[in-house]
């Protein structure tokens, strides 16, 4: 049985420490200490990229994931956290299947999103096994400058819980992007949305600037889906953002 619906926006249930799946907003977006202190600190739990790795490249405003994987040591399930909220702005902890779905006893957790500041960064993650251990992977990050001056706007913000849908009930909401030359093309490029929903491209066809995600959805739950979009200048401008879409019966 997935997890039934998070009223609150994505944000501020992440900053609360209350989603057990959606773990680590990005620093900008909360205050304080996100998991700190919690746990016996141990050397056991052993991951991949391992502790102290200087992860791949990224580009500002760009889709960027990072798998980090639990190999060895501990027991399961694991549990992942932001680590005094050290991640890099626009980037989000989550734990989701092939189809966006929420997982609660995943080995791994992806370091995800659109991030949004250039220059030199790091990560602290925290991890926590079944009885209580932890450990704190340490990584470092390069996000490159975006190719192209000025930034796509996508609205909703990325971070946000989408308008809740409910099973057998025909559904709609829908996402707009501007700041840009169009037309724009749209693209699935993370998760994916419940089972009968649907992104499409320029709903209407006479504006590329919108997105529509529709349907009827037959199943119950939590999903997380990222969704890019690029324009047409030269050079080109991208963006996205990461959504939480709840089912409920």
């Amino acid at each position: 049985m997935r997890p039934k619906i998070w009223t609150k926006t994505l944000a501020a249930l992440l900053c609360a420490g209350v989603v057990p799946f959606a773990l680590g907003l990005s620093a900008a977006g909360c205050g304080g200490s996100s998991t700190g202190g919690v746990g016996n600190v141990t050397n056991s739990i052993v991951v991949s990229p391992v502790d102290g790795s200087v992860l791949g490249f990224a580009i500002q405003d760009r889709f960027y994931r990072q798998t980090v994987t639990v190999t060895g040591g501990g027991q399961a399930p694991f549990r992942f956290g932001n680590l005094n909220n050290s991640l890099p702005p626009g980037l989000f902890l989550l734990t989701t299947g092939a189809d966006g779905g929420a997982v609660g006893s995943a080995s791994q957790v992806d370091l995800v999103g659109f991030p949004r500041d250039a220059g030199p960064t790091q990560a602290t993650f925290q991890i926590l096994d079944a009885n209580n251990d932890r450990t704190d992977p340490f990584f470092s990050l390069t996000v490159n400058p975006r190719p192209a001056t000025g930034t796509l706007n996508v609205l909703p913000a990325s971070g946000t819980v989408l308008v809740t849908a409910q099973v057998g009930t025909a559904y709609v909401t829908t996402l707009t992007v501007g700041n840009g030359a169009a037309p724009y093309t749209w693209r699935v490029v993370y998760g994916g949305l419940p089972p009968g929903l649907t992104l499409t491209p320029n709903p209407s066809g006479t504006d590329s600037a919108v997105a529509g995600i529709s349907g009827t959805p037959t199943q119950d739950g939590t999903w997380f889906v990222g969704v890019e979009v690029d324009d047409q200048n030269n050079p080109q401008r991208s963006s996205g953002g990461i959504f939480q879409v709840n089912v409920v019966r």
